[in-house]
Parts: structure tokens; sequence; C-alpha cells
């Protein structure tokens, strides 16, 4: 694994920030595997000012094989997009969400042999590494379902 600290194009960024104690610091990093370290196009920090979170998001632009065809994906994203529904997060119970969410993400294992095996191919390492996302996304997007309530899109 190789830490991508130094393809950040904007080398005095921070990704943590307390405006009320003035507080500013680069903790959050993003690792990849080897393999995929030279397929990195760009690191950026995303500091928009609009962020609800002390940490900013760090955003990479990277390079790896696709095994769909793009015309199918984009089919299935605009054929998608006409059933989106918006979360209404101002009217949802936020402390079940929390404590549900808790709870999903206690079950995901994450895949830690990637950081301890002899390296696995890209291929391989992607596998994992995408189910694992998935998996968060999963929990965050089913306690969501569970605790916010949700209107169709263009609703308001």
């Amino acid at each position: 694994m190789k830490c991508v600290d130094d393809k950040i194009a904007d080398k005095n960024a921070f990704t943590y920030r307390v405006d009320a104690s003035n507080a500013a610091s680069f903790i959050d990093h993003i690792a990849v595997s080897n393999c995929l370290y030279d397929s990195m196009h760009s690191v950026n920090v995303l500091d928009s000012g609009i962020n609800f979170s002390d940490h900013c998001p760090v955003a990479i632009e990277c390079t790896v094989p696709v095994s769909a065809p793009l015309r199918t994906a984009k089919f299935h994203y605009l054929h998608h997009r006409q059933h989106q529904v918006s979360f209404r997060w101002n009217k949802g119970n936020l402390h079940q969400y929390y404590s549900l969410t808790g709870n999903f993400l206690d079950d995901i294992q994450a895949p830690l042999f990637l950081l301890t095996s002899s390296p696995l191919d890209c291929s391989t390492a992607l596998y994992h590494i995408n189910a694992y996302y998935s998996a968060i996304v999963s929990a965050l997007h089913n306690a969501s379902d569970v605790c916010i309530p949700q209107v169709k899109q263009g609703f308001f």
C-alpha cells in the first residue's frame, strides 16, 4: 500500500478544520495498492465552504479498467435517475439513523488482508475494495431508508 499524499495538488490544503478554535491539520489520507498508485492522476481536498463536517472530503482521479461498456452504464444511470427520491433529513429520526448505521457498519468486514498479504493482482484488489465500498454505501442507504422520510425527486 502507498499513501497518495504526494499527489495532492495544493500542498497547503487541510483535511480537518474547526473554525471555532481556528484549528486545522492534514489528518485524512488515502492509501492505494501499489498497482493502483501509478494510475492516480490527481488528489484534491474539496473545501467548498458548505461542508457540514469538520473533515473535508478528499477526492482522487485515477484510471481503472472498466469491464462493462460505457453505453450500458450510461443507460442504466439515466433509467435509474427517473426513479430517484430525495431524503428529508430535517424530518428524520437522526438518533435512530446513527444507531442503526453503527449496527450495520459493525457487520461489515474490512478487507484488511489487502494491507498485510503478499501483493494481489490489481483486478482482485479492486474487486475487494469495491465490495467493501459497496457494503458501506449499502449500510448507509439501508439505514436512511428505515429512518429518513423520502419524497420523489422534483417534489419541491
